[in-house]
């Protein structure tokens, strides 16, 4: 996943694949990454998959660029970007193409707008569907470059949303309010080469939740 934050993404994958799979978790602000790399420490007592961190971003080359850390970063540490230079520092981004990762059942991709950038990245993995579902945030209205990408790459894009029976898979154009979050945050989509696994897992009412064990972050 991209974007990794300080992991409660990660932790919800690497319980779902459990000790025979892996998590890659990439997140470039040296910010966040001690946290990071703490819960990932403390969570090798589960014994389930591991999670490798990198810290990285995903981009269209490899190099440097520069993460902008906008006015309420104090307030939420996810919202810094490679859209952004204000408050800026330099940060390592790599293609996903030059990375090994491997055929990916589900990747998550949280890039605050440089989600279209990171898939001009990845046109080799996309092209030989190497990747079966892809979770993303798009801040501009559909059809944005990134779904164009994953369109002409032949994922099917569903907007994903929920309600309080459970999450929802909805037509890529649909305007649903998206519950117990903000108005201001962005649209979730999944882009998927297996549309009618995806459905079919979707049609599950109600939710789920990490047990309480798993629910651990240093103070």
């Amino acid at each position: 996943m991209w974007g990794a934050n300080i992991g409660f993404t990660a932790l919800v994958l690497e319980r779902s694949v459990r000790a025979e799979g892996r998590v890659l978790a990439f997140e470039p602000s040296p910010f966040v990454l001690p946290t990071l790399r703490t819960n990932v420490s403390e969570w090798k007592s589960l014994q389930i998959a591991p999670i490798e961190v990198e810290a990285i971003a995903l981009s269209d080359r490899n190099g440097e660029a520069i993460l902008g850390f906008p006015d309420g970063y104090t307030d939420n540490e996810g919202i810094a970007s490679l859209e952004l230079s204000k408050n800026g520092i330099s940060v390592s981004v790599r293609r996903l193409d030059s990375l090994d990762t491997g055929d990916v059942g589900i990747m998550k991709m949280d890039g605050e707008g440089h989600e279209a950038v990171a898939l001009s990245g990845a046109t080799r993995l996309l092209k030989r569907k190497a990747t079966r579902d892809i979770l993303f945030e798009e801040h501009e209205v559909y059809p944005a470059r990134s779904h164009q990408i994953l369109l002409e790459h032949g994922y099917s894009i569903f907007r994903a949303t929920g309600s309080r029976f459970g999450p929802l898979l909805l037509p890529p154009q649909a305007k649903s309010r998206q519950p117990f979050l903000p108005p201001v945050y962005p649209p979730n989509y999944l882009a998927t080469i297996d549309s009618s696994r995806a459905q079919a897992r979707f049609r599950a009412r109600g939710w789920q939740a990490l047990p309480r064990r798993l629910r651990k972050y240093p103070n």
